[in-house]
């Protein structure tokens, strides 16, 4: 039965095994912060696995406010048994409920290649419909940062390079409202959706999730920002970034990348997700080969859907 059911979810999901295996957006404590972006929070879980799911209007989504949704699991032997039951479960489930459709996006499998595989192949089996694909980009921090980088790449860094350049790493929130106004200018310069408000994001990091914010300084002036999140131990993830007019002239997205590579690498963390050139399947080239040539590998990231 698909019911608002956290009480029932609480006494009986093994909360402390499920959280070593949790990334942000997988994670209790993100989901009921955002449950007021649908009617109620609906916890899918069996003795091994657990996963949060938005109800809205009849319509089971995970995520309802994330870029992609993940099981929590008790053990890190995951069998593709318990991937399949799991949503054979919820399957049945929504047959005896009034859920009229399913839709769940599943994140780029360097996420965790083991899981998202057995996923995606239960998920076909059992009749789901691949909705579309969309093309994500990351780069892995194991590699050393400016290797086999284009030379038109190259050429975009040593223009940067002629200009007076610094990195403020925000720490007050005046700060990080500050980067967050660079992202702002540059999505309307760029005719891109912001669909997060300042508010909205100052509630985030506050409560939920560990952000950090870089501005670019390009000669005396404000010229680029990052708003970066950490989703898991090893991986960070792009939120917003980018360069205002300003920047746009003095090449700083040729600087400011590396600067926010090079510190996710000190830290040792394995990869930092850049996130999609496509929305719905539908793909942005130019978006997608910029993100190529700062040294981006591309992944696909699976949308589903299972309709009554």
């Amino acid at each position: 039965m698909i019911t608002n059911n956290e009480l029932t979810s609480l006494k009986n999901i093994n909360e402390g095994q499920s959280v070593k295996s949790e990334i942000l957006y997988s994670s209790r404590k993100f989901n009921f912060f955002n449950r007021n972006k649908c009617d109620y929070v609906y916890t899918h879980f069996d003795s091994k696995m657990s996963m949060f799911f938005g109800v809205k209007d009849n319509v089971l989504i995970a995520p309802f406010s994330a870029p992609f949704a993940l099981p929590r699991y008790v053990t890190d032997f995951v069998k593709y048994s318990h991937v399949y039951d799991f949503f054979e479960a919820l399957k049945n489930d929504i047959e005896e409920s009034n859920i009229e459709k399913v839709k769940l996006t599943i994140p780029p499998g360097f996420y965790n290649e083991n899981i998202i595989s057995k996923m995606s192949h239960s998920l076909n089996s059992l009749g789901f419909e691949l909705l579309y694909k969309d093309l994500n980009s990351h780069i892995s921090l194991k590699n050393e940062p400016f290797e086999n980088l284009p030379s038109k790449c190259r050429n975009k860094i040593r223009a940067s390079e002629k200009h007076n350049n610094s990195i403020v790493h925000a720490v007050t929130l005046e700060e990080k409202e500050r980067a967050y106004n660079i992202i702002k200018e540059n999505r309307v310069l760029k005719g891109y959706p912001l669909r997060l408000s300042w508010e909205q994001v100052k509630d985030t990091i506050t409560n939920v999730a560990k952000a950090e914010f870089f501005i670019s300084v390009t000669n005396d002036v404000d010229s680029a920002a990052a708003m970066i999140f950490e989703v898991s131990d090893n991986v960070a993830q792009v939120i917003y970034w980018g360069a205002n007019q300003s920047g746009e002239k003095s090449h700083s997205m040729y600087y400011l990348p590396f600067k926010v590579i090079e510190y996710y690498k000190s830290r040792g963390f394995d990869y930092l997700d850049i996130g999609p050139s496509s929305e719905e399947g539908v793909i942005n080239a130019g978006l997608n080969e910029y993100k190529q040539m700062i040294g981006c590998i591309n992944t696909l990231k699976e949308t589903w859907v299972y309709n009554k």
